[in-house]
C-alpha cells in the first residue's frame, strides 16, 4: 500500500511520528473504556460481581428448563439480571451524555484553540478526560456519575479536531490524502494492540477488576497528554 511505502514513511513529518505516540495511548485508553465501562458499572455502582451474574444466569436457565429452583433463589436471580439491564441502560445514558457534550463543545473549542493554541488546548482536554474517567469508580450515584461525561465529551471533541489542526500546516497539500490514511492507521493499530494485549493485562495485572481497567484508561489519557507536550511548537499553532 502507498501509505506504507518507504519514501512515504521516511518523509513523514516529525509531528506525525509524535502524534502516533499520543494516539497509541489515547486510543488504547478509549478502547479500554468502551470495553469495561459496563462491567465497571455492574460492580462499582450496582454491586454485581461476575460470579453473581453467572450464577443468576444459571438459575434462570435451569428454571426455564423445568428444573426445580427455590423461589427465593429465583427471585434473587431475577433481581440480579434486572440490575444488569439497568447497568447496560446506564452505560447508554452515559454514552449519550458525552456525545451531546461533544456536539456542544466542538464549536466552543475553536476560540480556546485560537487563544491558547491547539497544542495547549489538546493537552488540557486529554488531562481533563483522564481525570474524569479516573473518578468514575468512586462515584456511587447514577446521576452524579454523569458529571465526568462532560470531561469525556470535551475530550472526544478535541480528539476529533485538534490533532488535525496541529499537523496540517506541516504537510504538503499534495500528500494530505496519503497522510490522512496514515492517521487512520494510527487509530487502528492501538485497537489491535489493545485487543491482543489487554486480556493478559486484565487477568494478570489488574486481577480481572473492571474498575482497575477504567482507572488505567484514565491514566493512559494522562500519559497521552504528556506526550503532546514535546511536540514542536511551530507545528501546533
Amino acid at each position: 500500500m502507498l501509505i506504507f511505502s518507504g519514501p512515504t514513511l521516511k518523509e513523514m513529518p516529525k509531528v506525525l511520528w509524535q502524534l502516533a505516540l499520543v494516539y497509541l495511548f489515547q486510543w488504547y485508553a478509549l478502547f479500554v473504556y468502551w470495553q469495561f465501562i459496563t462491567p465497571m458499572l455492574k460492580s462499582s455502582l450496582y454491586g454485581i460481581s461476575e460470579a453473581d451474574e453467572t450464577k443468576a444466569n444459571a438459575l434462570i436457565e435451569s428454571a426455564n428448563k423445568g428444573v426445580s429452583v427455590v423461589s427465593s433463589d429465583l427471585s434473587w436471580a431475577k433481581g440480579i439480571l434486572h440490575q444488569v439491564e439497568v447497568a447496560v441502560g446506564q452505560t447508554g445514558l452515559m454514552n449519550g451524555s458525552y456525545n451531546i457534550v461533544t456536539m456542544l463543545s466542538a464549536l466552543l473549542l475553536v476560540p480556546f484553540a485560537k487563544k491558547f493554541g491547539s497544542k495547549n488546548t489538546y493537552i488540557f482536554c486529554l488531562f481533563l478526560t483522564g481525570l474524569g474517567i479516573m473518578t468514575l469508580h468512586f462515584i456511587k450515584n447514577e446521576y452524579f456519575i454523569l458529571l465526568p461525561m462532560i470531561a469525556l465529551g470535551i475530550g472526544w471533541a478535541s480528539m476529533m479536531g485538534l490533532p488535525y489542526s496541529m499537523f496540517s500546516p506541516s504537510i504538503p497539500h499534495s500528500k494530505r490524502g496519503i497522510y490522512m490514511g496514515v492517521i487512520n492507521v494510527m487509530i487502528v493499530i492501538p485497537m489491535l494492540i489493545q485487543t491482543l494485549s489487554f486480556g493478559f493485562v486484565f487477568k494478570n495485572i489488574l486481577g480481572n477488576n473492571p474498575s482497575s481497567a477504567i482507572i488505567l484508561a484514565g491514566i493512559l489519557f494522562l500519559v497521552a497528554g504528556l506526550f503532546v507536550i514535546p511536540m514542536r511548537k511551530s507545528m501546533t499553532k
